[in-house]
């Protein structure tokens, strides 16, 4: 007997009557109407759901509705997430640790040589250390100006948490070669070293770099230095 699904093709299936019993109660897939102790009923596929249904022997041949989505019926998509390494920038540091504001420069203008050299724009980036100050990675967040609403929290601690980073180097570059930081680097150094403090991910330093045309070298200046 055929089966009307919901995009109007009949699909052929076997029929299995039966009366239903006190314990089967259940609604017809294809009215909703409750069915009662004692009615004979078809059990079908469900075309929906793939599963067996059963419905009133006098809605067989009835196009099934389709239903509302149940919870059950809800998935939520599963994500994996993956930390991808791209590359590599070379440095140099004495005992390959930051153990000071001089080390954290010289860290500083060594990666933004390869990343930030020519650049008409500004990149912020951070540097992530692990518990003994040894650097991790590089990371770049933003381009662009400087601004406070423009760098959120979010988008440098995630690579750090990513990298298990006990610490991290904010370092942004002025490509002007003026080292002078404006109120912009100051309000994101104290918005991201007081979150820093509360996810327990200290906020080590932030580096200005820039490259001094004058003597062809490059220079840098901390803002930890700049405010004492």
């Amino acid at each position: 007997m055929p089966i009307t699904t919901t995009n109007g093709q009949a699909k052929s299936t076997s029929l299995i009557l039966k009366r239903i019993a006190a314990r089967d109660r259940k609604a017809c897939l294809c009215c909703g109407e409750p069915i009662p102790k004692g009615t004979v009923i078809a059990q079908i596929t469900s075309p929906l759901t793939g599963k067996n249904s059963w419905v009133h022997a006098t809605c067989v041949d009835t196009p099934i509705q389709p239903q509302p989505p149940t919870i059950a019926d809800q998935w939520c998509p599963r994500y994996q997430v993956e930390l991808v390494r791209s590359g590599s920038i070379p440095y140099q540091l004495q005992n390959g640790s930051v153990t000071g504001t001089e080390i954290a420069r010289k860290l500083a203008e060594d990666i933004s040589q390869s990343t930030m050299q020519n650049s008409p724009r500004e990149k912020f980036a951070i540097i992530t250390l692990d518990t003994k100050y040894n650097p991790i990675g590089w990371v770049v967040i933003t381009e662009g100006t400087l601004d406070a609403s423009l760098v959120h929290p979010r988008q440098v601690f995630a690579p750090a948490i990513l990298q298990n980073a006990a610490a991290i180097l904010l370092v942004h570059n002025h490509p002007s070669g003026v080292l002078t930081p404006s109120q912009a680097d100051l309000q994101v150094t104290e918005k991201l070293t007081s979150i820093g403090t509360l996810m327990g991910i200290e906020v080590l330093d932030h580096i200005i770099v820039g490259y001094d045309d004058a003597r062809n070298e490059w220079k840098s200046l901390s803002i930890r230095d700049y405010k004492s």
